[in-house]
């Protein structure tokens, strides 16, 4: 688990994001050109998360609304059927210790697990809680989260420059009519795999979020958001996530995505 869109943009995104100040250009297609249109959005989308599926280690800080402040450890991996990703809550006191494991699955339903320190136990998370705000934030859990592909649909809906970058739009909708997002629209740049700029719509259509890197470096030959914020556009509201040390291509024990070490 895109965290958010460093899990999304490196597996976090994770599933995720990535993801809205963006230069349109309509395209006027044919029939038989939409469909090449559709073909080559698809493969920028899988491509964009398919080159993000390493593993990583990082410690991370999420600003919320309000002044609220959490500081996050983040182990994620891949493995022979998807990725696994466990996160801890470090500070501040009153929530440390909570924790996460997630199973993203290529080819069965996802698995989600929390461990709250104050009842010592671990509870499965149902689907639409990872649809609401992350530990206060703009972020969802599913904005930290690969998304099922076949579950949308993809079509390129232009061109664009965004910080000086060049762009494709690809437009994402998802089949389900009970998915929070009407569509999202990610501007992708072919050359680092990326989406740069990502707009997400309510399912009245209207522009819900934007999400931004607003610090991006390579890291061990990886493109890595080290600065990214979530604007609620509805609420004039906005998250930030700092990444504060990150590993990647790191190894970890087998034991820490096991519900045992959750529950430890």
């Amino acid at each position: 688990m895109c965290i958010a869109p460093l899990l999304f943009a490196m597996s976090w995104a994770r599933k995720g994001s990535a993801l809205a100040l963006v230069v349109v250009m309509a395209l006027a297609l044919s029939p038989d050109a939409s469909r090449g249109a559709d073909g080559d959005a698809l493969a920028l989308v899988r491509g964009m998360f398919n080159q993000a599926r390493i593993s990583f280690f990082a410690k991370m800080k999420l600003s919320a609304p309000g002044g609220l402040v959490r500081e996050i450890e983040v182990s994620h991996a891949q493995n022979g059927h998807g990725s696994m990703t466990y996160m801890e809550i470090t500070s501040p006191y009153i929530l440390k210790g909570t924790r996460f494991l997630s199973f993203d699955n290529d080819n069965a339903a996802d698995e989600h697990f929390t461990y709250v320190p104050a009842v010592r136990r671990s509870v499965e998370v149902p689907q639409w809680t990872l649809e609401q705000p992350f530990l206060g934030s703009n972020f969802y859990m599913i904005d930290i989260t690969e998304p099922k592909m076949d579950k949308f649909s993809y079509r390129s809906v232009g061109e664009g420059e965004v910080s000086g970058r060049s762009c494709r739009k690809v437009e994402s909708i998802p089949s389900d009519s009970e998915y929070p997002y009407g569509r999202i629209v990610y501007c992708i740049d072919p050359n680092i795999w990326m989406s740069v700029f990502t707009e997400f719509y309510d399912r009245q259509g209207q522009l819900l979020k934007v999400w931004k890197p607003t610090r991006l470096e390579q890291v061990d030959g990886v493109w890595t958001p080290l600065h990214q914020t979530m604007e609620d556009v509805q609420t004039n509201t906005s998250s930030e996530f700092e990444v504060l040390e990150i590993h990647q291509h790191a190894q970890f024990p087998e034991q820490i995505f096991t519900k045992a070490y959750l529950d430890r």
